[in-house]
């Protein structure tokens, strides 16, 4: 329903492989909120307030951020969806960069 709507409103009407549902609940979120509506890199890098605010992740512990948001990049990259996650700490804020893999080159 939602997604589904999304992917309308973004003009992503391309069917998603399989294997992506198969992944954790927060690695398909990053991947459709944070990845598939931005083309020509236009968030990336993506700093961690908001990949915070957009996953409604409520701890205040920034290390544990650090970790869930690794993990989802590592899921992602392990699903061929991504390609060279990596985090930068520039002026104190941590940011979030990747390559996101072309959509042919995605095993599906």
């Amino acid at each position: 329903g939602y997604f589904y709507i999304q992917n309308c409103i973004s003009c992503y009407t391309d069917l998603l492989p399989g294997k992506f549902y198969l992944m954790s609940d927060y690695a398909q979120l990053f991947y459709r909120m944070l990845i598939l509506p931005y083309y020509n890199n236009v968030k990336n890098p993506i700093g961690i307030e908001e990949i915070k605010k957009r996953l409604v992740l409520k701890t205040k512990d920034t290390y544990m951020v650090r970790k869930i948001i690794k993990r989802i990049l590592d899921e992602l990259e392990s699903n061929t969806f991504i390609k060279d996650p990596i985090e930068n700490k520039s002026k104190g804020k941590y940011q979030y960069s990747y390559i996101k893999t072309p959509w042919k080159e995605i095993d599906k």
